[in-house]
């Protein structure tokens, strides 16, 4: 283990371990970006000041680095984070067991100013896959970032509220058959990156996809999450 893979580590028990201390149950990462030493493959759409493109950070995050994308001016168009094809994110791909879990991220609204918008049309994620001839399926949850860092969740199951556009704008719900096609094969996934009408500056950083949890005593899963730092620290020593 590297010492960049020992700190990727911790943020994911932090991120996915602090939760099992209040619900008796552990969900594990199947995959997380934590932005510590690159971009991981994401970029910004069109509407981020940086065009195609979105700013690493090496600090900043909700530990380490993080990525930063500012709005282009006020009353900018929905313009998202995106993890696109081409671009090497180990988000895309088969992730069919991420299905019951959840997809989960930590995003801020750096100089937090405006009114939010009220545009219902806009999604907070966009997961699009080449199953069944190009599916993309749309997700709004309770997302009201503001200048400190909150935790989202997505549940992957599609009665969460997960939709699929017929014609614009009219929707309906996706299948659980559809979100499992689509986690097979993701193609494209994108996280909303602006909410107000005036020009801010957001963050994204931890953003992962989580295995269903599973039941755990409370008293082992604090014991996990208790010793992990001490662990690393007796690596890092072992190493010198």
């Amino acid at each position: 283990m590297t010492p960049c893979a020992s700190v990727r580590l911790f943020k994911a028990l932090l991120v996915g371990g602090l939760t099992a201390l209040t619900s008796v149950a552990f969900a594990n990462p199947l995959v997380l970006s934590t932005f510590d030493t690159s971009r991981d493959g994401w970029t910004a759409t069109n509407g981020a000041a940086v065009g195609t493109g979105a700013i690493w950070q090496p600090t900043g995050g909700n530990l380490g680095g993080n990525l930063v994308a500012p709005d282009a001016g006020a009353n900018t168009s929905t313009w998202y984070f995106d993890a696109s094809p081409g671009d090497g994110s180990p988000l895309l791909g088969n992730h069919s067991d991420a299905y019951g879990g959840s997809l989960q991220y930590d995003f801020r609204i750096e100089n937090f100013a405006g009114n939010y918008y009220s545009n219902n049309d806009d999604w907070d994620i966009k997961l699009s896959s080449t199953a069944m001839s190009g599916l993309t399926l749309y997700y709004s949850g309770p997302v009201f970032p503001n200048g400190s860092y909150n935790h989202f969740t997505a549940p992957l199951v599609a009665s969460a509220g997960w939709r699929k556009l017929l014609f614009s704008p009219a929707t309906q719900p996706a299948t659980e058959a559809e979100l499992q096609a689509a986690l097979a094969n993701i193609a494209d996934l994108q996280i909303r990156g602006n909410y107000t009408d005036a020009k801010t500056t957001s963050h994204l950083d931890n953003i992962g996809l989580y295995a269903a949890a599973v039941p755990e005593a409370s008293g082992a899963a604090f014991l996990a999450l208790a010793t992990a730092p001490a662990a690393i620290l007796v690596w890092r020593r072992r190493r010198r």
